[in-house]
């Protein structure tokens, strides 16, 4: 199963502290002094020297004995900051929470410098994806400016587009897009001109990504791009992340061309602004990695993935789902080119990573036992591996639900595992699964997604058709459900994408219920891709998308004959006795292994058959 994602460079405007309270004392003078200094150094990534000229600060106030004064409190938020910067998260978590402590002291918690040290909190979470610890800080600065500063404020539209991006990644989506568009919203009529601007559009993007929303997508990128170029130039790392967003959003349309020139574009830029070395360009060298594995590239492959993986072990970032995922990225290589000693050992490391970052319920989870499990199929270590799996296919169930591709992924995988163990009965079962949910999936598709998209869970769904025309020698039983997965397969083929739309679009009735067919199916596949307690309607949704097609079919012949698979039995009950129905069919056939063959055969039928008969024909190379 490969669950890879490409990663998105989410930008987050930090918030500056304010200026202590003015005071005719002379060390508090002295003190702003010290700290405008060390200010400048932190703008210049002088860490090291900021840190010394912020220590001349701490022994000014403790010289004045002022350790609870809200200088104080400022100094412990710069601080924080250094260590922030320098990706000392836990330090700087201690730092921020002596500022809040300080601050709810002295201040109060509805002052401005409180609400922004909370901002801040919130955001050190958010960066190391601890969304549960950082909605609270946030929630509680939304509160503070709806009761103080006010909903039009652009601090408001920070917290705004700051909690979407938990939203967006728990998979709440509505809630995610109401807030990002608020956000968008503030910035477009108080600072159109302001690169946060670019910000909150860039983010609302990802979100239309997230939901594969891709044209209204790819037009926020290009706004982005647009207001960037405009207000920050060509050379400046926000215009780079949004090159390598909509170059993410071109390799998920499957543009590859677009997306590689726009990524190299994006990589050359941020090399230059923070050298090879950084984690903007691990995320880069990541995501062009997945690019070339998805345009069949592999001479790159091990070269980027194994970069990304020393830069991040380098930066002491092992910590993070980032890493996690890039071990993961590796493993799946190696495992590709069956060094399974090496994968497994890279396996191993991401699934601790992803257990003490997601824990073990999370689907990135789940997808590293898949490739365990994989590898243990493979040397024959088969408790092992039904261990692995079983566990895979039991969070993603509970996590994502029965009708995510990914779920029918780790079907597909047990189909492998007990072929493998030539436990024939079980293998039969999984597979039969797998292909009725991709059946399910390519009906609901073939209404919203284009006909470029469809092709995926087309080549997906004939590689299916192929293991159960493999796996017809070990199972008989088997040839219904190939012979009706070929004919769906065959009528979806002619039937599917732009030939529906004709037929739907024929009169204004049809095309109105289409319409909303598409709409309710694309709500649903929304829904399905979202973790189960996330997921909202859907038994409505499937209710009023049953009853949409049932109106449609009924008013259009047309369509109603496009979307009738047919059954074997139907063909054979419309035979006369003595004629025959011939399907002739090839398939790549696998072993289980993938093998270089392509077989031939046919499916016969005569009236009064109680099954198809499967005859093979010959065999042929690719």
């Amino acid at each position: 199963m490969d669950m890879n994602r490409l990663f998105f460079f989410f930008l987050i405007c930090f918030p500056i502290c304010a200026s202590s309270q003015v005071a005719d004392s002379m060390w508090i003078n002295n003190f702003n002094s010290i700290v405008v200094k060390a200010q400048a150094l932190i703008d210049k990534k002088d860490y090291s020297n900021a840190l010394i000229i912020l220590s001349e600060a701490e022994a000014v106030v403790q010289e004045g004995d002022k350790s609870n004064s809200v200088q104080f409190g400022e100094l412990r938020f710069w601080q924080g900051r250094v260590s922030y910067l320098k990706r000392e998260f836990l330090q700087a978590e201690i730092y921020y929470n002596e500022t809040k402590q300080i601050y709810e002291q002295q201040l109060g918690r509805m002052h401005p410098a409180y609400t922004k040290c909370i901002m801040t909190l919130g955001v050190l979470f958010y960066v190391q994806k601890h969304f549960s610890k950082a909605e609270p800080y946030f929630l509680e600065s939304k509160l503070n400016y709806e009761n103080t500063i006010g909903t039009e404020n652009l601090d408001y539209a920070k917290c705004m587009n700051n909690l979407a991006g938990i939203y967006m990644e728990w998979g709440y989506y509505e809630k995610a897009e109401l807030y990002f568009k608020k956000s968008k919203s503030i910035w477009e009529s108080k600072a159109p001109e302001h690169p946060n601007f670019a910000v909150s559009i860039n983010s609302l993007a990802v979100l239309y990504t997230t939901m594969g929303e891709y044209k209204k997508a790819e037009l926020l990128y290009l706004q982005a791009i647009d207001v960037r170029k405009n207000t920050l130039g060509t050379n400046h790392q926000d215009y780079a992340v949004s090159l390598s967003n909509l170059g993410t959003l071109y390799a998920f349309m499957r543009n590859y061309d677009k997306a590689e020139n726009l990524m190299l574009q994006s990589l050359h830029i941020k090399e230059q602004i923070y050298g090879r070395r950084s984690e903007p360009v691990a995320i880069d060298l990541n995501n062009l990695a997945l690019l070339y594995k998805n345009m069949g590239k592999d001479e790159s492959l091990e070269k980027y993935f194994g970069e990304a993986k020393a830069i991040w072990e380098e930066l002491s970032a092992m910590e993070t789902s980032y890493y996690a995922t890039v071990l993961k990225n590796l493993g799946a290589y190696h495992t590709t080119k069956k060094n399974y000693t090496l994968a497994d050992s890279l396996f191993k490391v991401a699934l601790q990573k992803y257990e003490n970052i997601l824990g073990k319920n999370h689907p990135d989870y789940a997808s590293v036992l898949s490739y365990l499990g994989h590898i243990e199929t493979k040397d024959h270590h088969f408790v092992e591996a039904e261990t692995y799996l079983l566990e895979a296919r039991s969070i993603l169930e509970s996590s994502l639900g029965t009708k995510n591709e990914f779920y029918t992924s780790s079907l597909n995988s047990l189909f492998f595992l007990y072929w493998e163990k030539q436990d024939f009965h079980s293998a039969t079962h999984y597979l039969i699964q797998a292909l009725h949910n991709e059946i399910t999936s390519l009906q609901s598709a073939s209404t919203h997604l284009s006909e470029k998209e469809l092709q995926s869970f087309i080549v997906d769904f004939s590689k299916r058709v192929s293991y159960c025309f493999s796996f017809i020698p070990h199972n008989n039983e088997l040839i219904d459900e190939c012979y009706n997965s070929m004919l769906f397969f065959k009528g979806f083929l002619l039937n599917s994408g732009s030939q529906l739309k004709i037929y739907a679009n024929s009169d204004s009735i049809s095309q109105d219920y289409f319409n909303q067919l598409k709409a309710a199916n694309r709500l649903l596949s929304i829904e399905y891709s979202k973790p189960v307690a996330s997921q909202e309607h859907v038994s409505d949704l499937e209710e009023k998308s049953n009853s949409i097609e049932k109106l449609l079919i009924s008013n259009n012949k047309l369509y109603s004959s496009a979307v009738n698979q047919v059954k074997w039995e139907q063909i054979r009950d419309q035979l006369k006795t003595g004629e025959a129905a011939i399907e002739f069919v090839h398939y790549q056939l696998y072993t289980p292994e993938l093998t270089d063959s392509i077989l031939y055969a046919a499916m016969i039928l005569r009236k009064g058959d109680l099954k198809p008969k499967f005859i093979k024909l010959f065999e042929g190379g690719n």
